[in-house]
């Protein structure tokens, strides 16, 4: 008997703040959380919701650790290279906060178990990298009705945002970003990314697990807010989205949302009415100084020589839901990257958002410096 803990000792630097308490502890003890994605994101998310008493930790990732992921996926040392990453992660947990219960699942997720897999949780938390599992996240939250909580990381900058399919009223992932790029998004292999960073989003949404399950009135999570961290300038804003009255996702009955893995490359081919051509833009901007040039190059690019009177903003900020402070949305934009490629996944974005006079320069910075040329 001497012997004998609260269980609620261990959390009292916590349950003192008014709006946990008790009554939110408890919330939080008998609570179940799948973290789909055991890497950069998911390690601060599983670290911070099983120390918080997260009763039930559901962990999904079938990868294996790599000697790059320990830049920063905290959880994970060098003798654990080559393992498991769920079940790592679940001995890590376990090892902090032996009264939480880990379910661990070494496989991906896809279409034919998320809603199985959704339906046995109170929240999911995205903690992936990579656009098809974020949309079909969002789908099987839709259709079973489960919050979630999205992340993403690139470079120095990363984005969160909660979403409540309970809502009728409520936007979704895909009333951001209706479809897939149309081609080929950097990843963090890819374009790099600083561990500090993840560790970041992956507390904030951790945090908002937290708001979500304690359901206190002061603490109100990001429903249908997406908040943008730039930890190279310390910059945070908060955008508020739209629902969608056509999105295929919230927008549709439950019974009718089709839960399937998307594909890249997956749009139509945006019509010529949305192009114009170098010797177009060219006469355009002569003619009205009210049109604004976006360049959507990476900043090497742009370096290297761009097309004067130009505004610069990459693509790669873009796709995260980032937008230029000087873009307006009641003027007419035209956009340019290398061959046109870019600049047309750009121009879907930027429509999705209700910039309705958008045009992409065929052929791109190439064709205008050909046009150039030929002019000389």
């Amino acid at each position: 008997m001497g012997n004998m803990v609260d269980p609620l000792a261990r959390y009292q630097r916590q349950t003192v703040l008014p709006e946990i308490g008790e009554a939110g502890q408890k919330r939080l003890l008998s609570a179940r959380v799948l973290c789909v994605g055991a890497g950069g994101l998911g390690c601060p998310v599983l670290l911070y919701l099983a120390a918080a008493g997260v009763g039930t930790i559901g962990i999904i990732d079938n990868d294996e650790v790599d000697l790059s992921n320990l830049q920063r996926q905290v959880l994970y040392r060098e003798c654990d290279v080559g393992r498991s990453k769920a079940e790592v992660a679940r001995e890590q947990l376990l090892a902090r906060n032996k009264d939480v219960h880990v379910n661990v699942y070494t496989a991906r997720l896809s279409a034919d178990n998320a809603e199985d897999l959704f339906a046995q949780y109170d929240v999911i938390v995205d903690a992936t990298d990579n656009f098809m599992t974020k949309f079909l996240i969002n789908d099987a939250a839709a259709k079973t009705q489960t919050p979630w909580v999205y992340g993403s990381i690139l470079g120095f900058a990363g984005q969160l945002a909660s979403f409540d399919p309970r809502q009728d009223d409520a936007p979704c992932y895909r009333c951001l970003f209706p479809h897939p790029p149309t081609e080929k998004v950097m990843n963090c292999a890819e374009a790099g990314v600083i561990g500090a960073v993840a560790g970041e989003v992956g507390t904030l949404q951790a945090m908002e697990v937290m708001k979500i399950i304690v359901d206190h009135p002061d603490l109100p999570p990001l429903w249908g807010r997406l908040c943008q961290i730039d930890v190279a300038s310390f910059r945070k804003t908060l955008t508020s989205l739209v629902k969608e009255p056509k999105c295929r996702a919230c927008s549709q009955d439950r019974a009718q949302i089709n839960i399937k893995e998307e594909a890249m490359l997956n749009l139509k081919r945006t019509t010529t009415s949305d192009e114009v051509t170098p010797d177009e833009a060219r006469a355009m901007l002569a003619q009205n100084s009210d049109i604004q040039l976006l360049d959507v190059r990476g900043l090497d690019e742009w370096d290297a020589g761009h097309i004067q009177g130009a505004d610069h903003f990459p693509l790669t900020l873009m796709v995260q839901g980032f937008r230029p402070d000087t873009l307006k949305k009641d003027a007419p934009l035209i956009l340019y990257c290398k061959a046109g490629v870019r600049s047309m996944q750009a121009l879907h974005i930027l429509k999705s958002q209700g910039y309705a006079d958008v045009k992409s320069m065929a052929g791109g910075y190439d064709a205008w410096m050909m046009t150039e040329m030929r002019a000389a």
